[in-house]
């Protein structure tokens, strides 16, 4: 036969369970809470390998560009002059020259919230 439990005892369980939750639910909690709102973290895109411009390739691409008379563009590239004024598909092209660039994958980055973002997340969590 099972002995019954006093009831001073369960009593002292059932408010240490209570004070535990109150402790965790009113201080772990939110201080978890702060310090993941206090930083976002997010994806920067890959980024894809560039093999350069020599200077002989960016000033042929500046000359061939470089039409001072918008109809002799126009014409060049068979539209009227309007549309070539409004396009803007005669401007010149000021190329430079570019090292090339080896690829880079794709990497999580961390910063700090601004302050609109850490009063946001902490709304979400029912803290603000």
């Amino acid at each position: 036969m099972l002995k019954r439990i006093p009831s001073e005892w369960f009593l002292a369980g059932t408010v240490l369970a209570l004070l535990s939750f109150a402790f965790v639910w009113l201080w772990v909690r939110p201080v978890q809470v702060k310090k993941d709102c206090s930083w976002l973290t997010y994806t920067e895109p890959a980024k894809e390998a560039f093999a350069g411009i020599t200077q002989e390739q960016a000033d042929r691409k500046n000359n061939e560009s470089a039409r001072s008379n918008p109809a002799e563009c126009a014409t060049a590239i068979g539209l009227n002059r309007l549309e070539v004024e409004l396009s803007g598909a005669c401007k010149s092209i000021n190329e430079k020259a570019q090292a090339p660039r080896p690829a880079e994958p794709a990497r999580k980055v961390k910063r700090q919230a601004t302050k609109p973002e850490y009063e946001q997340c902490l709304r979400n969590y029912g803290l603000f």
